[in-house]
């Protein structure tokens, strides 16, 4: 370490890591005094827990994009560095506990600052959440009983209100925040542990509508008894995540006009109002982070809305090493902001306005920055080329005559005359500052559980994503859009790589978004996306290549308004094929030179819906796929919209028909003997009685590099006795099992037997009994205190587990994958103990 490297203790300031008392103050006074301190400082919480509450955090009045900031412009920070330079704040593997609806960290107007080793969380969540534990009914009245964490309090009032309240004040004011019933929400978030999908709900659906009468049954259960029928969503286990999404009144955590961030080592189980929001940053590098929910809790919900989200960065943007989940909006949402040409003020000087409502308050543009123009229907720049104007003067939102939504901006030249131009009586034309746009990297980051998309990233210089997992996105896991309509997320893309990264696309039953696949290219424009043209592309240089697809159901790749798309060396392949060979006779006894002919029965899972077509390109041109592989069972086609059909290289064995019909579900089939010397089989599957003895015929097929054999058939010839039944060598079959109840009630003892049992058509290569850690909630502990336990499965099938219960929710994961080590099975039990 540098001899001036100095090292400040925030317990020497009265940080208490006993969590015993309010560390609000005593850790401000630390960041005060190693701003004050010449050199590098390294602020060190030593290990343990530290409690922030809301009365004694510091208050700025900052706007932060994406947010209700205009109408809630003041912020509480629990941790607030600003003005910092060269400071590292290391929490060696502490918790920060938050207490209210604040921002739990801000880095504002700093350099060269690093966040290491630490987690955070909130003592009680700004969501509700409830779980489906049973049914029943009275008379013409259903019932549900649920289970409440006791994370989340709340009293029952009238028999018809539900309020929930977010912990007391240390002031005594009360609780820091109430709502009512469902919370003031769009929607409400369904999360099912069995599948781990998530996806949003109407209010309708929401576990109060139609609620006839409400009871707490104790501390930690209810019964809402409806009028009629129950929600039909409404199943065991499920989990309803409540939100305010109504109003978004302050980022989660916010980065804003700092450059050379490290945030590293980082745990995020809970962030209010919005997401980590880094705002007009440059340099900033998220590595090793974990957006989970916190083991032991009960609790599911990270976020509010997004996790990490970016609007304005410069220099480099870096994800890497990072694990999403259990967020109700996007994981990684990076983009630049366009404002909207109000006024032409003088031959130089523009009025620009933010559009959306949650934009707004901050300053967008800087002297010496380069702005670009778009016209907002069909985002072609202004005069038909991307030319540049420099900032020589800004006048920011609420300064010098401005409302938070304008601003003033004078550029280095005389401005064209057509930037006035109208689309009826609204202005034609958006401003991107393209200073504050970003080189991206994305890459060994795993998604999971999200009611929305994985990512979101707009940006015109370089963008990788590389390497990542996609599991149950209920949306299109990465979503390119460029947005002159609607939020107003700015960005055309010109060299953007996908590459190497795992797609799991299965159904989530959402119906916000007509389309979801597993890659969607669509540009918001002003009259919608028939506006577009092949000749004034939006994106350029989009190269998808060697990925994986494992297709539940929809499309790969969905393209509005692209000018060079390669797509090439990619697998494409159907989720849980359940490929099955069977083949009859079940024995046979022959004599030499007698022929049969096998009866074969090939079955398999096919996606063949309408939107289940693999390609669709709207307004697009010099697209090219090859050297691709393709599963049978797909609707292995193209749709052209718009699109010349020479604008389309396709190497790949592809229909340019959009209503072809699925693929065969099984490929080539080939018929073997164990012994040539007794029975031979050809290609169609006649057998030929050779010489005595015995042996077995059987059928097989590949897919996916692996061999999937039929039943084998006993063959006897002249008179030999027929061999035993035997299994085949391999199978690709689903990995199924069964397992108990998702969601139990357990009184008395903590111990608990576990009983996993599996298929018994089912061939294993092995069962894992996993414990709920970060990446779930719950604390169920196994008795060998081991964390993970792989055990071989019994001659029964059966294998067990006991396990010690911590009280409130514990979460229970088995594990089941097939011999052919691709087809897997993850089941969850939800154990209360009251």
């Amino acid at each position: 370490m540098d001899a001036n490297h100095t090292i400040l203790r925030v317990t020497d300031y009265g940080a208490d890591p006993a969590g015993e008392q309010d560390s609000t103050q005593a850790v401000q006074a630390a960041l005060e005094a190693a701003r004050n301190t010449s050199g590098p400082v390294t602020l060190l919480f030593p290990k343990g827990e530290y409690h922030f509450y809301k009365d004694f955090a510091p208050k700025r009045l900052y706007h932060t994009s994406n947010t209700d900031s205009c109408s809630h412009p003041e912020k509480t920070i629990a941790i607030l560095i600003e003005d910092q330079e060269d400071l590292t704040l290391d929490g060696d593997g502490s918790l920060f506990l938050m207490h209210g609806n604040l921002m739990a960290l801000a880095v504002v107007r700093s350099k060269r600052i690093v966040l290491r080793d630490f987690s955070w969380d909130f003592a009680v969540p700004t969501v509700s959440e409830m779980t489906v534990t049973g049914f029943g009914k009275k008379g013409l009245s259903h019932y549900t009983d649920f289970y409440i964490a006791g994370a989340f309090p709340f009293t029952v009032s009238g028999g018809r209100s539900v309020l929930w309240t977010g912990g007391e004040s240390l002031r005594g004011t009360g609780p820091y925040w109430t709502q009512k019933n469902q919370h003031n929400g769009w929607s409400v978030v369904g999360y099912d542990p069995n599948t781990g999908i998530s996806r949003r709900y109407s209010i309708l659906q929401g576990p109060f509508a139609r609620a006839r009468k409400i009871e707490r049954l104790a501390p930690n259960r209810m019964r809402v008894t409806y009028f009629g029928k129950r929600p039909e969503i409404q199943k065991t286990g499920m989990v309803y995540e409540l939100c305010a999404s109504k109003t978004r009144e302050t980022a989660g955590a916010f980065n804003w006009e700092s450059e050379d961030l490290l945030i590293e080592k980082v745990n995020v189980h809970y962030m209010h109002g919005f997401g980590w929001l880094t705002q007009m940053c440059r340099d900033v590098t998220y590595r090793d982070c974990r957006f989970m929910p916190r083991s032991g809790t009960g609790k599911f919900t990270t976020s509010f809305a997004d996790l990490i989200h970016a609007s304005g960065v410069a220099g480099t943007m870096t994800v890497e090493n990072c694990v999403f989940g259990h967020a109700h909006d996007d994981p990684i949402n990076l983009h630049g902001t366009f404002t909207r040409l109000e006024k032409r003020l003088d031959a130089r000087t523009l009025m620009l306005r933010y559009v959306h409502k949650q934009q707004g308050g901050f300053p967008q543009f800087h002297t010496g920055d380069e702005v670009i123009f778009y016209a907002r229907d069909t985002l072609a720049p202004l005069c038909g080329k991307e030319e540049t104007y420099r900032v020589v003067k800004a006048i920011h939102p609420g300064e010098g005559g401005n409302s938070p939504k304008t601003m003033t901006v004078t550029f280095d030249r005389d401005l064209p005359e057509e930037i006035m131009d109208k689309i009826g009586s609204e202005p034609k034309y958006v401003a991107e500052n393209v200073t504050f746009t970003a080189n991206v990297v994305i890459r060994n980051n795993f998604f999971t559980t999200i009611p929305t998309r994985g990512i979101l990233c707009t940006q015109r210089k370089k963008v990788l994503i590389e390497n990542n997992v996609f599991q149950n996105m209920a949306m299109a896991s990465i979503f390119l859009s460029n947005d002159s309509n609607e939020w107003y997320e700015s960005g055309p893309i010109r060299d953007l790589t996908i590459r190497g990264n795992t797609f799991y696309i299965r159904p989530a039953g959402q119906t916000e978004w007509k389309y979801k696949p597993a890659i969607y290219i669509h540009p918001e424009v002003k009259g919608g996306s028939s506006k577009l043209s092949a000749d004034t592309p939006v994106h350029r240089n989009l190269t998808i290549e060697e990925n994986t697809f494992y297709m539940g159901h929809d499309g790969v790749v969905r393209a509005e308004g692209v000018d060079g798309l390669s797509f090439r060396r990619n697998r494409v392949l159907r989720d849980a094929p359940d490929i099955r060979l069977h083949i009859s006779p079940e024995t046979c006894a022959l004599k030499s030179g007698e022929r049969v002919s096998l009866q074969t029965q090939a079955d398999g899972r096919c996606n063949q819906a309408n939107e289940d077509l693999l390609f669709s390109f709207e307004a697009c041109s010099h697209v090219t796929l090859m050297e691709n592989t393709y599963d049978g069972g797909l609707k292995a086609g193209v749709a052209l919209v718009r699109t010349p059909r020479e604008s389309v290289d396709c190497r790949d064995a592809l229909s340019f028909d959009a209503d072809v019909p699925a693929s065969a579900p099984v490929g080539t089939i080939a018929y073997r003997s164990t012994d040539e010397a007794v029975v031979s089989v050809d290609d169609w599957g006649q057998m030929t009685a050779v010489g005595p003895g015995g042996a077995y015929v059987y059928a097989q097929t590949m897919w996916n590099g692996i061999s999937v054999q039929s039943n084998l058939v006993p063959v006897s010839v002249d008179g030999a006795d027929l061999p035993p039944a035997r299994e085949p060598e391999s199978a690709v079959h689903d990995a199924r099992m069964v397992i108990p109840s998702l969601v139990f009630d357990t009184v008395g003892s903590a111990e608990k037997s576990i009983v996993v049992t599996t298929a018994p058509d089912c061939e294993l290569g092995s069962v894992e009994i996993r414990l709920s850690a970060d990446e779930t909630a719950g604390a169920l502990t196994l008795c060998t205190g081991d964390e993970r336990a792989l055990l071989a499965r019994t001659q029964e099938r059966t294998l067990s587990v006991n396990a010690t219960l911590s009280p409130g929710l514990n979460s229970f994961y088995a594990r089941v994958t097939a011999r052919d080590g691709q087809t897997v099975s993850e089941r969850a039990v939800h154990i209360i103990r009251i």
